[in-house]
């Protein structure tokens, strides 16, 4: 048991508003980068409910799982109504309530913010395959406000995948992308690997740092196709 009796009641409440059945899919590994999966594995144990389930996968052993859902690094969380909100590392700190928030998105529905037409518009420019690298230690107070930035967009356009990646787990992607404060959000061309855009830091309120991360990716996507445009 991870939550004690007092953090288990608060996070029934917290889930209470659930109208649908939420599937987490936990994959793990033999990799040094799970080095946290039991303590992953037993976290799920503790949030499951009667609408909150999960799947545990071993990457050596469920090849097959993994390939759908493009898994290839232990630990690696995702929900199987939307795998493109991923979770690389822990969901642990700060982390923890963006994941709770994740599991209440996908289980109602309803995001925290209302999506004017201005965020619309710029969401829905997006149409190339594009992965959105969010790279956290659980102690960043900022760091949530990036996570759920690029879950949103995941979760409102199927052209994008959001990742947080915990960068002491993966400190090897850590180390690729030159990351030296968190959060260093990159958002990467999925097609040919390529670095599109990258900065530090987040607005510590949902709304504004949806509205960052909308109109940084489409400008990135402007960028790639070569389409002049200003900044």
């Amino acid at each position: 048991m991870v939550l004690n009796d007092k953090d288990k009641e608060q996070l029934k409440k917290i889930l209470q508003p659930l109208e649908k059945e939420v599937k987490i899919l936990f994959f793990r590994s033999n990799e040094p980068s799970c080095q946290y999966c039991d303590v992953i594995e037993e976290l799920l144990g503790d949030i499951a409910n009667d609408k909150v389930k999960y799947e545990v996968y071993h990457l050596e052993k469920d090849k097959e799982v993994a390939e759908k859902y493009g898994v290839e690094h232990g630990p690696t969380i995702l929900f199987e109504e939307v795998p493109r909100i991923i979770y690389m590392g822990i969901p642990s700190g700060h982390e923890f309530r963006a994941f709770i928030d994740d599991i209440l998105l996908i289980g109602t529905g309803k995001l925290e913010f209302e999506l004017n037409p201005h965020l619309k518009e710029h969401i829905g420019s997006i149409d190339v395959p594009i992965d959105i690298y969010v790279f956290v230690t659980p102690t960043c107070p900022y760091c949530p406000f990036a996570v759920k930035a690029a879950h949103r967009l995941a979760y409102l356009n199927p052209h994008i995948r959001g990742y947080m990646i915990e960068a002491i787990e993966y400190g090897d992607l850590a180390d690729k992308y030159q990351v030296s404060a968190v959060p260093k959000n990159v958002i990467v061309d999925r097609e040919t690997g390529e670095t599109l855009l990258e900065w530090e830091g987040c607005p510590p309120v949902i709304d504004q740092a949806v509205d960052m991360f909308a109109h940084y990716t489409a400008h990135a996507v402007l960028h790639k196709k070569g389409v002049p445009h200003e900044h």
